[in-house]
């Protein structure tokens, strides 16, 4: 977490930093806010706010790689797996970028914000994304106060802007703020299919199954998956080559596992013939059973930080 925040705060303590604007449209193409400066000022006071209060000065929140996801809430995301072609918006801000012009660009066609804040030496970029609530359109019958007793409408489309995002981006790292918007977004369940296809491969290789393909037939389950995804990058088991006889014995004689999974005739492979075997089997190679080494008492656990 404390890299993070470094990271932020070198950019957000330098006196000279400014802001600017883009969207990104339905259609893919960006432009830039042309925004008068009083408002750039204090659009850029509004989301450095948001950064201090929700990140900076929270201490209870912590950074895990968005591999190893786990149950546990107020945590920031690190990016890890491989960026696919969506990101791409995060590289394509140059002083090339177009202007958002009202003659052929549409506010009700604007899905997200991209804040850059900084100079021209460092920067950080947040991702908004833009829902239809927060654009008011030309047809819906607006009032605004135009002095102390009168109101008339207004007649223009509307940009409600709000200081909470879903990604930041630094030099080196993309952050995930909440995780729901990135399920959604930018082409993130084929990104974890592809990497839990590598984790059965990786539980198939091991020859600890007698039927490894049932859990093929549950790659299409995004659920599934984070948690194949999880294996392959994170499993205490592979990591450190605990051997099939020992996973054998622990499915045995640990009391949450014991008389729940089955083995082969030779009681050799473990064989998953039941739904509850398949997930006490994800559980194990995740490590999720402990045993307290003060009370001896026995434990199944979500969420857990390993002690270097």
């Amino acid at each position: 977490m404390e890299t993070l925040k470094n990271e932020i705060k070198n950019v957000i303590d330098s006196t000279d930093i400014g802001i600017s604007i883009y969207t990104l449209l339905k259609n893919d193409e960006i432009r830039k806010l042309d925004v008068e400066s009083k408002s750039l000022n204090e659009l850029k006071k509004m989301f450095i706010d948001y950064i201090n209060s929700e990140i900076i000065s929270d201490q209870d929140k912590s950074v895990l790689k968005i591999s190893s996801a786990d149950e546990r809430g107020n945590v920031i995301y690190e990016y890890d797996l491989d960026l696919t072609e969506d990101f791409t918006c995060f590289s394509s801000l140059d002083e090339n970028v177009p202007l958002f012009n009202a003659k052929h660009d549409l506010v009700t066609d604007i899905d997200a914000l991209i804040i850059e804040i900084g100079n021209n030496d460092k920067q950080i970029l947040l991702y908004k994304n833009i829902a239809p609530i927060s654009i008011i359109r030309r047809k819906e019958f607006i009032l605004g106060i135009k002095s102390n007793e009168r109101f008339e409408r207004l007649n223009q489309e509307l940009l409600k802007i709000t200081p909470n995002f879903q990604f930041l981006k630094t030099k080196s790292n993309l952050y995930i703020l909440e995780l729901k918007a990135l399920e959604r977004l930018f082409g993130f369940q084929e990104v974890i299919k592809r990497e839990a296809v590598l984790g059965f491969d990786r539980i198939k290789n091991y020859s600890v199954l007698e039927n490894p393909e049932v859990l093929e037939e549950l790659l299409e389950d995004i659920s599934f998956a984070r948690k194949l995804t999880k294996i392959n990058k994170h499993s205490p088991i592979f990591r450190h080559n605990i051997p099939t006889s020992k996973i054998i014995d622990f499915c045995s004689n640990f009391p949450a596992v014991k008389g729940k999974i089955r083995f082969n005739a030779n009681k050799d492979k473990i064989l998953l013939d039941t739904n509850i075997s398949k997930t006490l089997f994800i559980k194990i190679l995740l490590d999720e059973y402990l045993t307290s080494e003060l009370t001896d008492l026995h434990y199944s656990t979500l969420a857990k930080d390993e002690i270097q």
